[in-house]
């Protein structure tokens, strides 16, 4: 094939698959709800229902985020001043691992005495 020939199958290609993810998505709703008046409930009173769940949030979830984010940020840093130093590509993914892990093992010490807490 020459190069022409590719400059036309990646639009046509992206364009397909945006049209099957689209059809999957509004296929599986429509089974849903189809599932949802064949066992006699009311699909409003459903989604309703599902928006309060899929939107309530865990207050420690926000805390391992955050951690995370502030971690992997001064990793980013930390790579950026070794990289300075010893010219090594290498210190930004170790860095980011590293401190990320760190911060997920320091989420894991306040969350699990936050769970042991008498209410």
């Amino acid at each position: 094939m020459n190069e022409s020939m590719f400059g036309i199958l990646v639009p046509i290609t992206m364009f397909i698959a945006i049209a099957v993810i689209l059809w999957k998505v509004f296929d599986s709703k429509h089974i849903e709800r189809k599932a949802i008046i064949e066992k006699g409930l009311n699909p409003s009173d459903y989604m309703e229902m599902y928006k309060r769940h899929a939107f309530a949030t865990n207050p420690l979830s926000s805390l391992k985020w955050g951690l995370v984010a502030i971690c992997v940020g001064v990793g980013v840093l930390i790579a950026t001043v070794l990289n300075n130093w010893y010219h090594d590509e290498m210190v930004f993914p170790s860095m980011i691992l590293l401190l990320g892990g760190v911060g997920l093992v320091v989420f894991y010490s306040i969350a699990s005495k936050k769970v042991k807490e008498p209410q």
